[in-house]
């Protein structure tokens, strides 16, 4: 199977538990050889290995059988590894089988359908977008080749598939089982809490969550993917405004909100196409979370669980009922670039990367002579990269401040002018300004200043 640069890569997985994480590993290893750029991945039915498969009929491969807790940890397991083998892969989990409808290919030419239709109660939910065509199909050793095919003529394109144009390669993940002990993955029923008090429930009708979601990461995915998985009707999610960000670290690099919310969204329309998802941007710490009273649940990280808290307490003091609490632990970063980087996955950690890149097109400079203005604080660096330019790239510069003193000096129409709408306290012994003195009185006396 050929390398195809920036395609779409779909990886069907076994959802046998034996291994699971050995098995993960390989299969991230040789989807990172295939250079992917977007990669979706399915978890198929454990097969019946003692069944004949020359006898057994093609089943329907689905994932309904998989419980919440199963699902939670398998995500965070995937996720967890991608970060650490293939950390510019776009990894999206399909964990539905109603969301396989996302995988359908479609002509590149083929029109988009409509943004939006109704569910069965009559319901607006966006449409989920069909997906480019997928390029390259990777599929486990374990799982036997005509559930495989059966799978692929089901959902995707059938004349692409049978007509070979789709690259296929079949991962032998067994290979990572001899060098690994086997991992055993204990499954807890899925806990969530009011107040401390664990309530014991998979799924919630409407699902609320928050955050910044600048440079959509493994972290995010992993708290979307918690709030779909437990999801049956409406998630609710709320990103940060510009008005919230200000006390973040490198805030200028974040992005757009409506960038932001775009980038949420298309995860969502491709992993979670039959929920309704409604993605607005907030202007305080609880957004919608204390407005609508009909919200079961709310996923938080461990560094906002204390917010949860408040909530609920706003939530109380309106009468409206308590929501159930999710918590999912940080994920950590195992690809430090810096010291200075968070032991975390986090979007700061991505734009302390970005500094000393250039993130825009170098502007083709005029014929006339080109002019920069350079602006900054005391002890901002201004006369380093003053002196930096002027002796490696040979380029002039002018110092305003210099320029500024030298048309005030004595004998000059503006220190008259000056002096007249001051006084003559503000002259030193040799008959200049005494600047010191006239910036105290640009103080006291603002109005004066347009006076000038």
């Amino acid at each position: 199977m050929s390398s195809v640069v920036g395609s779409r890569g779909l990886l069907l997985m076994s959802s046998k538990r034996t291994q699971f994480a050995a098995r993960a590993r390989q299969c991230l290893l040789s989807v990172k050889q295939e250079k992917c750029d977007t990669l979706y991945i399915y978890f198929m039915k454990e097969h019946d290995s003692s069944s004949d498969p020359i006898k057994s009929k093609p089943t329907s491969t689905y994932q309904h059988e998989m419980t919440t807790s199963v699902l939670s940890h398998y995500t965070s397991l995937v996720y967890s590894q991608a970060s650490a083998i293939c950390p510019s892969i776009d990894v999206r989990l399909l964990l539905k089988h109603r969301e396989l409808t996302s995988l359908r290919t479609l002509p590149s030419n083929a029109p988009l359908p409509s943004s939006s239709h109704s569910n069965s109660n009559g319901i607006e939910n966006p449409m989920c977008r069909p997906l480019s065509s997928i390029e390259c199909i990777l599929a486990e050793s374990c799982i036997p080749r005509q559930e495989v095919d059966h799978f692929l003529e089901t959902n995707i394109l059938r004349s692409h598939y049978q007509a070979g144009e789709i690259p296929f390669k079949v991962i032998d993940s067994e290979v990572a089982l001899a060098d690994n002990h086997d991992v055993k993955i204990h499954v807890d029923q899925t806990q969530d809490s009011i107040n401390g008090l664990e309530i014991k429930k998979d799924e919630y009708r409407v699902v609320v969550l928050g955050g910044t979601f600048d440079r959509l990461h493994n972290g995010h995915k992993v708290l979307l993917m918690e709030s779909v998985i437990r999801c049956t009707s409406e998630i609710i999610i709320g990103v940060t405004d510009d008005t919230m960000i200000q006390k973040k670290s490198l805030c200028d690099l974040i992005q757009p909100t409506a960038l932001r919310i775009a980038n949420v969204v298309d995860f969502l329309r491709d992993v979670a196409p039959s929920l309704i998802h409604r993605v607005v941007p907030i202007h305080d710490a609880f957004g919608p979370a204390i407005l609508e009273d009909n919200i079961d649940l709310i996923v938080v990280s461990e560094e906002t669980s204390q917010g949860a808290k408040r909530i609920n307490e706003i939530r109380a003091e309106k009468n409206f009922h308590p929501l159930l609490v999710h918590t999912i632990q940080l994920f950590p970063e195992v690809s430090k670039e810096s010291e200075h980087e968070e032991d975390k996955i986090s979007s700061s950690s991505k734009r302390l990367r970005l500094l000393g890149q250039r993130l825009k097109l170098a502007m083709k400079p005029p014929s006339k002579p080109y002019i920069i203005g350079l602006t900054g604080g005391i002890a901002s660096g201004k006369s380093n990269i003053c002196k930096y330019l002027e002796e490696v790239h040979e380029i002039s510069t002018i110092d305003c401040d210099k320029l500024g003193h030298e048309a005030y000096k004595p004998n000059t129409p503006c220190l008259e002018q000056i002096v007249s709408i001051f006084g003559s306290d503000i002259l030193n012994s040799d008959g200049g300004i005494e600047r010191r003195s006239l910036g105290s009185l640009f103080v006291k006396y603002e109005n004066k200043i347009f006076d000038l």
